[in-house]
């Protein structure tokens, strides 16, 4: 079965409010976001690519919180059975991976994850910072060994965010 939604539905938007923002609300919301909308659309739902959705997405708030001190936002769409996860800020300066011999305890390997989990990633300059976003693709049919679907979860509009 092949799910197919209009292009550019708005899972979630999430504001980023520098120091307001805690990690672990992005990662909750993202999680109910995508779990909301596979169960709405009859996407399987397999977790382990909605980790990846989550990190993802983790991974790009974090950059823009540490690597910024304007507001943004961070936005979740579809696009057929690709989620988009897209983070404005005010910074015109565009990411770069950290080279391997840079990377250490104290971080650097938020896009080689990136580059990693996502079908691809990019930047794009805005007249006021830039859109760092990242695509990933949701199965289209259960894995052979996925057992029940997840409970329908909260959505970001309960939360205050749409």
């Amino acid at each position: 079965m092949t799910t197919t939604v209009p292009a550019g539905t708005t899972l979630c938007r999430f504001p980023l409010a520098g120091g307001a923002v805690v990690a672990a609300d992005v990662r909750r919301a993202v999680r109910e976001a995508v779990v909301s909308f596979a169960v709405r659309n009859g996407v399987p739902a397999e977790a382990g690519v909605f980790d990846d959705i989550v990190l993802v997405s983790s991974e790009l708030v974090v950059n823009a919180l540490r690597h910024t001190t304007s507001p943004g936002e961070l936005r979740l769409a579809a696009l057929g059975l690709s989620i988009v996860v897209e983070v404005d800020d005010g910074d015109a300066r565009l990411p770069a991976k950290v080279p391997a011999e840079r990377r250490g305890a104290r971080g650097g390997y938020g896009l080689q994850v990136v580059e990693e989990l996502a079908q691809s990633w990019g930047a794009v300059p805005r007249p006021c910072g830039k859109t760092v976003y990242a695509r990933l693709v949701l199965p289209d049919r259960p894995a052979p060994d996925a057992g029940p679907g997840l409970a329908l979860p909260r959505r970001c509009a309960a939360q205050g965010r749409t």
